[in-house]
C-alpha cells in the first residue's frame, strides 16, 4: 500500500493529526480512496490495518479509508482489528475516530486482548479512560489470564495501575502463571496499590451500604 501511494506522489507520515481538512488532507484522502478502489479481498481488507500503524495516520484519511468501503473491524491473521492496532500504538485520536465509526470496543484478537488491554500495556492513560467509558471490561483476561492491570503492572504505567485499580480492576486475581498484578508489580509501588485497592474498596462499600440499609428495614 505504502509503496503504491509513494508512486503517487503522496509519502505517509506527511499527513496532518486532527480532524480539520488541509489541501494535504484532501490530496491524501483522494490518493486513498483511488488506492483502495485498486485493491480487492484480503488486500483490500489490510488497507486500514496497515494506515493505523503508519508513522502519522490522521483522522480525515481513516475516515476515507472506511468511506471507501474498507470494514472498521476487518481482522488480520493475528485477530487484530485497526482499533486493537491503534489502541496498542497509544494513538487515542483514530481510536476514537474507528469508535464513533461503528468499531466494536469489545473485540478480542488470537491472544485474547482488548483495546483496554492494548492501552494499558502501552500506558496511555486518557485512552485507558476512554475506553473505560464504553464500559470496558477491567478484569477480562487474555489467553496468559493477565488482565489490563497486569500489564500496566508489568510496564510501571503508575498512572495507569491507579486509574485501573480506582475504577475497581483487582489486583488480586492471578493469571494463569499464578501471578497477581501486585506481584509483577515494582515492589517499591505494592504499598501505594494496597492503598488504592483499599481506598476503592471502601468506597464502593460505602455507595452499597445505604442501599443495604433500605434492603434489611424493608425485611
Amino acid at each position: 500500500m505504502w509503496g503504491w501511494l509513494k508512486s503517487r506522489g503522496t509519502r505517509p507520515g506527511t499527513a496532518v493529526r486532527g480532524a480539520s481538512t488541509t489541501g494535504m488532507e484532501n490530496t491524501l484522502v483522494r490518493t486513498l480512496a483511488a488506492g483502495i478502489r485498486a485493491r480487492s479481498g484480503n488486500r483490500k481488507g489490510q488497507v486500514l490495518h496497515a494506515y493505523v500503524q503508519s508513522p502519522s495516520p490522521s483522522v480525515a484519511g481513516t475516515r476515507a479509508i472506511v468511506a471507501g468501503g474498507v470494514a472498521v473491524d476487518s481482522t488480520n491473521r493475528d485477530g487484530d482489528t485497526p482499533l486493537l492496532i491503534a489502541a496498542r500504538g497509544g494513538r487515542e485520536p483514530i481510536v476514537r475516530t474507528l469508535i464513533g465509526l461503528g468499531a466494536n470496543a469489545y473485540h478480542r484478537n488470537r491472544q485474547g486482548r482488548t483495546a483496554l488491554h492494548e492501552a494499558a500495556e502501552a500506558g496511555s492513560l486518557s485512552l485507558v479512560r476512554f475506553c473505560l467509558t464504553y464500559r470496558a471490561m477491567l478484569d477480562a483476561r487474555d489467553n496468559q489470564g493477565n488482565t489490563p492491570l497486569h500489564l500496566a503492572a508489568v510496564r510501571t504505567h503508575v498512572e495507569v495501575m491507579e486509574c485501573l485499580i480506582r475504577a475497581g480492576g483487582s489486583p488480586g486475581i492471578a493469571n494463569y502463571a499464578g501471578q497477581t498484578a501486585f506481584t509483577v508489580a515494582n515492589e517499591a509501588l505494592r504499598q501505594q496499590m494496597a492503598n488504592w485497592w483499599l481506598e476503592t474498596t471502601a468506597r464502593m462499600q460505602s455507595r452499597k451500604g445505604p442501599a443495604a440499609a433500605g434492603e434489611s428495614a424493608k425485611t
